[in-house]
């Protein structure tokens, strides 16, 4: 049936009115839009900007991410729904049978349609919508229970709900990020979704013309994010829920970790070591039982009083020294066990006892009482004055948490899935109060939406040792990287079982494919319950590993810059292919390759006892970064991958931007760049901005950087210095082509 227009065009200032007239289940308080259904099932419209639209079905108080409507829109009525027109989008809003909501473009073309928002019988919030068998969906953050990983989560099922899982062939930790991308290679719209609950999520992709979430608590409460295209989803999503404060520079260097070091001797001994075999090292970690009880936060006796003395003579070295709290518990043996009995900052469960869990048997804290930090601060206050740089928040789900948990914030069903970002949102406001002027980072194994503003990362938890685990770590890690988290990690090489199949040689093979594939994430991590340092496994193995590690050491100006995008628009430094091609169906069905920024493509070595692999190339010219072939691309090819080499390659066209290499970042100072050009056939490159500041302060949020525009055209090559502050004193220009007559230009 025709729909007839009862009144076109009426601009929301006069739809007061409008809704008494139209309907006594229609009205507006303030920009919010609400109509009530058959049932008594009430939804409201919130137009945040004229691409993002709230959904709910209550006014929610208290809410950290606020939606503030800052855009005129025109109301029609029709027959049977209201067309709310924001600019960007026409959004329906239906009352029969029950409230549903459909988007279509600006040109009346449909996003999304097909949805029944209802409530079971328990009253918890469902929530169906239409999908095309060839729609792509990616996001929803970590899964721990996908075999391989799944870059393409449509045909599986999520369960948002954190917790470690340990198997063979999956990430342990589980991040729960209620966010997915639509993205479709035969349609020009690409929009997401954002469900701002944190109760226990399921998510049912298994059926691939639909999508089914259903919320085990709460309202219905979420976001559509439109495009059109992956990276403005991001980019909306990432401005709701916060994003990436730049994180001091050492943070992209080489960390060195192991379960666990004992003594100062053993630790001087490693980074001495790496440094006389001309291996990079920014920071070492001290694991789980550096102190005199878990969690007193005393330093052991065995560690001979002169932690103060030593912490200095490291971070002299350019050694930053991070500390695990063991987790969110303290033993009922420790010393301070009864003054934080005494202080009421421990969860309860419904009889009012506190509650034994997690790995070392603790009490679990309650992070959610405004009674923590008055408790907690005074005595970690000795640690940051010591030099301690970063915490390391271990068993933040919290691990083995009882259902019956009770906290200050709520009962375990609400709080469960936000407590690992409100022990990070506590220890960074400890830091940041600390050390005002200077940048904080925080290493936790989960998180929910925004946990990266609190200058934090994840890590993929206690991981096997093994190819298949290795696997699962790519598509994952790009997922978490589309979900809003810029710095992820792992325990490269793998953390569990000593080692891989009980071989030195097999181990150290395996160690070296997980440390290429981590020189190019987000952070370069290794960590391990055996040997753990790359010099450990044999010289083959200590070469491919200085190889690799000096090369992200050379690419840092690339890798920082990155960062910097990422905390201004929220661009991941690790995408999936479709990320630049998105409307490449090949390109989708890639998820053990990615793009590494715009300019560089890996492709990691993943399985064992490989000598070549299937790249697969977008379109375009793309130049292999070790010898400097050129390969035509849309199309697949198979590489040489030795032991000792990552496929790398560089898009043509592009400016790669280098630095001389130095052992940390810490005390480096950046006094030349070398632009690397990959010009095109007719001398076109770039441009890039890099981005430099001094690497260690929050001065950059008020301005004090420098960035420098390269460019090349008609073989010219030039650079735009925005101030001359944190500029290098020299530019070398390194031209690649396979032209004879470029060579030395």
């Amino acid at each position: 049936m025709r729909l007839k227009p009862l009144l076109a065009f009426l601009f929301l200032s006069l739809f007061t009115e409008l809704g008494s007239a139209y309907s006594p289940e229609v009205s507006v308080r303030g920009s919010q839009i609400q109509m009530t259904g058959n049932g008594g099932l009430s939804l409201s419209l919130q137009v945040c900007s004229p691409t993002v639209v709230r959904v709910l079905s209550e006014d929610i108080k208290n809410k950290e991410i606020v939606c503030e409507a800052k855009t005129n829109l025109q109301v029609t009525v029709y027959e049977d729904y209201l067309n709310i027109f924001t600019g960007a989008l026409n959004v329906r809003l239906y009352k029969k049978p029950t409230p549903r909501v459909d988007f279509y473009d600006k040109e009346n073309k449909v996003l999304i349609s097909g949805e029944i928002a209802s409530h079971d019988q328990a009253l918890l919030p469902i929530h169906t919508r239409r999908l095309e068998p060839e729609d792509k969906i990616v996001g929803l953050g970590q899964d721990n229970d996908a075999y391989l990983g799944r870059l393409d989560r449509q045909g599986g099922k999520r369960d948002l709900w954190t917790g470690q899982q340990i198997r063979h062939g999956h990430v342990t930790a589980d991040i729960p990020i209620p966010f997915f991308i639509k993205s479709n290679p035969r349609s020009p719209h690409t929009y997401g979704i954002f469900f701002d609950n944190p109760y226990r999520t399921e998510i049912d992709l298994g059926n691939r013309d639909k999508v089914t979430w259903k919320a085990l608590g709460g309202p219905i409460d979420y976001y559509f994010i439109y495009g059109p295209r992956l990276p403005d989803v991001v980019e909306r999503y990432t401005a709701l829920v916060g994003r990436q404060p730049l994180p001091p520079r050492w943070v992209l260097g080489f960390i060195q970790s192991k379960c666990t070091y004992k003594t100062w001797d053993e630790m001087e001994a490693v980074s001495s070591t790496l440094k006389s075999k001309s291996i990079p090292l920014d920071a070492m970690v001290i694991d789980y039982d550096w102190a005199e009880d878990l969690n007193n936060f005393k330093w052991h006796p065995r560690w001979g009083g002169m932690s103060s003395e030593k912490i200095r003579q490291f971070k002299a070295d350019g050694v930053n020294l991070m500390i695990s709290n063991s987790g969110p518990m303290i033993r009922k043996d420790s010393s301070n066990f009864l003054s934080g009995l005494e202080a009421d900052i421990f969860a309860r469960d419904d009889k009012g006892e506190t509650m034994t869990c997690g790995h070392y048997r603790g009490e679990l804290m309650d992070f959610t009482t405004p009674k923590m930090k008055p408790w907690l601060w005074p005595q970690i206050k000795h640690l940051h004055e010591d030099g301690i740089t970063a915490w390391w928040l271990d068993l933040t789900e919290p691990e083995d948490e009882p259902s019956t948990a009770r906290y200050y914030a709520g009962p375990s069903a609400k709080v469960h899935n936000s407590y690992s970002q409100v022990v990070s949102r506590v220890f960074s406001e400890m830091q940041r109060e600390f050390a005002p002027t200077e940048r904080n980072f925080i290493l936790t194994r989960t998180g929910t939406p925004g946990i990266q503003k609190l200058g934090a990362a994840i890590w993929t938890g206690d991981i096997y040792s093994d190819y298949e685990t290795l696997q699962a770590h790519v598509p994952e890690a790009l997922n978490a990287q589309l979900s809003g988290i810029s710095l992820w990690t792992a325990d490269s090489g793998g953390f569990l079982e000593g080692l891989y199949k009980g071989s030195l040689e097999k181990h150290g093979d395996l160690y070296a494919r997980w440390l290429e594939f981590s020189a190019f994430s987000p952070i370069t991590r290794v960590h391990h319950v055996g040997p753990s340092a790359p010099y450990m496994f044999g010289e083959k193995v200590e070469a491919i590993s200085r190889k690799y590690i000096q090369l992200r050491y050379e690419l840092f100006p690339y890798i920082y810059s990155y960062l910097r995008k990422a905390h201004e628009t929220g661009a991941p430094l690790m995408r999936p292919l479709a990320w630049d091609f998105e409307k490449d169906q090949a390109a989708w069905l890639r998820q053990d390759e990615y793009l590494f920024g715009h300019e560089l493509l890996v492709a990691p070595v993943l399985t064992e006892d490989t000598s070549k692999r299937e790249v697969y190339l977008p379109e375009g010219e793309w130049v292999d970064l070790e010898t400097d072939d050129l390969f035509l691309g849309g199309r697949n090819l198979t590489v040489d991958s030795p032991l000792e080499k990552i496929p790398l390659f560089v898009k043509r066209g592009s400016i790669i931007p280098k630095m001389p290499l130095v052992m940390n970042l810490t005390t480096a100072k950046i006094d030349v760049l070398f632009f690397h050009v990959y010009p095109t056939a007719d001398g076109r490159a770039g441009p890039f901005t890099v981005y430099l500041d001094d690497g260690h302060s929050t001065q950059y949020e008020s301005g004090d950087y420098t960035k420098l525009e390269a460019t090349m055209e008609d073989w010219k090559f030039s650079v735009k210095e925005s101030n001359t502050k944190y500029a290098p004193s020299r530019y070398e220009v390194i031209i690649h082509a396979k032209d004879k007559r470029l060579v030395g230009r």
